[in-house]
Parts: C-alpha cells; sequence; structure tokens
C-alpha cells in the first residue's frame, strides 16, 4: 500500500531523525556514562491509526523515545563524582599529615608513646627591630593553641613561646626576644639553669639564684622537664663567639625562610607547618 507523506510530516520526520542523532552522541559522550543508562529511539511510518498522535488522520509520522531513568541517572552519577573528588581531596590531606608527621617525630626527645601531633596552623609573617622581633602564627578556629607554650622547629630547637593570642593570629616572643624567660637544663654541668634573651639575637643562661653559670664554647642548654611548657631534649642555645671574638650565648633556631614549626603543650604537640614568605 502506497500512501503519501505531507511536508508536515516530511518536516518532523526530519526533526525526529536529527533529534535521535543528537541522542545517540549525547550517549556516547559522558551524560550516560552508567551501566544502567539506556535508551531506544526510533520512528517510522504507520498506516490508519485513530488512536495516536495524530487522531483521525490517515497517515503520520510516530516516534517511539525512551530513555531509562535519565534525569535519575544523570543525577546520581554527578553525586558519585563529587564524592569521589572529596575523597580524594581527604586522601591527599591525609597523605600530606602522615608526612609531616613522620618529620615531626624526628625532634630529639619527644620519641615518647604519648606523644601526639596534629596540624593546627602555620607561619604567615615576620617582623624584626632591632633587640626585638617576634612571629605571627594564624590561628585556626578548632586549634589548642594557649598562651605560655613553646614554639619549635623541625630543626630540633626551641624558637620561642607563644606570647599573645588573638582572634585570628598568635604573637610568639623568640628565644632571644627582651622578657623570654625559660627554665632549663645545661648537660655539661648537670644542672637546671634559667635562658633569659636579651635582644639582639642572644640570650643569658643564670643558676636559679641569678648568677650567670660560665661554660666552655660548644655547650648546649636543653628545655628542662620541670618546665610545664616544654619536653626534655629540646636545644635551646648554643655557647659561641659573636663577631669581636666574645663567648655568648646564640638560640640555635630562629625563624627563617621555609622553616617547619610546632607548638608544644605538656606531652602534646601540635604541629604549626608552614612557610614563612
Amino acid at each position: 500500500m502506497h500512501f503519501k507523506i505531507r511536508y508536515d510530516e516530511k518536516f518532523l520526520a526530519c526533526f525526529l531523525f536529527l533529534f535521535s542523532l543528537a541522542l545517540f552522541f549525547l550517549q556516547k559522550n559522558t551524560f550516560l556514562y552508567s551501566n544502567n543508562s539506556s535508551y531506544v529511539v526510533s520512528f517510522y511510518i504507520v498506516g490508519p491509526v485513530n488512536t495516536l498522535i495524530e487522531k483521525g488522520k490517515d497517515n503520520f509520522v510516530y516516534c517511539h523515545y525512551c530513555v531509562k531513568n535519565f534525569l535519575s541517572v544523570f543525577r546520581h552519577n554527578v553525586a558519585l563524582t563529587k564524592e569521589l573528588q572529596q575523597a580524594n581531596r581527604y586522601k591527599f590531606q591525609v597523605r600530606q599529615l602522615s608526612q609531616e608527621n613522620r618529620m615531626l617525630r624526628h625532634f630529639a626527645g619527644i620519641m615518647e608513646q604519648d606523644s601526639a601531633y596534629y596540624l593546627a596552623s602555620k607561619i604567615f609573617f615576620v617582623t624584626s627591630s632591632s633587640g626585638h622581633h617576634c612571629a605571627l602564627i594564624s590561628v585556626d578556629s578548632d586549634s589548642s593553641i594557649a598562651i605560655g607554650q613553646l614554639v619549635v622547629d623541625l630543626q630540633h630547637a626551641v624558637v620561642g613561646k607563644v606570647e599573645g593570642l588573638y582572634k585570628h593570629y598568635a604573637v610568639v616572643l623568640l628565644v632571644s626576644d627582651i622578657g623570654f624567660k625559660m627554665i632549663s637544663y645545661l648537660p655539661d654541668l648537670q644542672c637546671e639553669c634559667v635562658v633569659e634573651g636579651c635582644g639582639n639575637g642572644y640570650v643569658k643562661v643564670i643558676d636559679k639564684t641569678g648568677k650567670d653559670i660560665q661554660c666552655v664554647e660548644g655547650s648546649v642548654v636543653f628545655s628542662a622537664k620541670d618546665n610545664s611548657n616544654s619536653l626534655s631534649g629540646i636545644p635551646i642555645a648554643q655557647l659561641t663567639r659573636d663577631s669581636y671574638n666574645n663567648l655568648c650565648w646564640k638560640p640555635i633556631a630562629n625563624f627563617s625562610t621555609n622553616r617547619l614549626v610546632g607548638i608544644l603543650q605538656n606531652n602534646k604537640m601540635s604541629s604549626m607547618l608552614g612557610n614563612i614568605d
């Protein structure tokens, strides 16, 4: 049986053919990438059917189009993609923390089993002036930084202690700053002592009665156990000679570029890792 296709039906047939090609292309390209997604697109000319699209007409083009759960599958795939990206970010952060924890465990004297390490924050600014310099450390809302905690670095030395705590940053008083004072230990003489900052990058070491302690060049002062703000075995200063060949105490560590530092709190350590720009 032959029948004519009207112009409007030719237009509709052409449109449906192009539409099916577009859907096929999309299915091949990322939009439908779930195993559960499927579709069928077909178009054909049928004879007299009075109950379909154009009721009462003899001939018409009929299109059958089915996409199985297109929207739900698409949304599901988008959600899975976001979850995967988030999981990859967490995986990267955990890997970073593991590397930092391994570095922190190289601190001398803090190999105890009850020591803990946490990522807290980073140094973001250092200022310096004659006889006094301090560091500003960014503070996270969930960090456990407190005034009096010691700041240490990954080159096995005490750098300073937290002097001021504000909403977004903490001020660190460095070892050589005037006002820094800490109970320490001198292994050469097997005695406890006090390290005081005297400015201009130097410290002085006195015994508990206030008398100067005489040591030989190369002697090192360590943190003492009875100081609640420190752990045993962390170096603080070393006896050396200045430009005039005079014996003086120089802090073993001061802030410098790319220095990794941490915060000591009792027998816990909150690592504060970052670069100084």
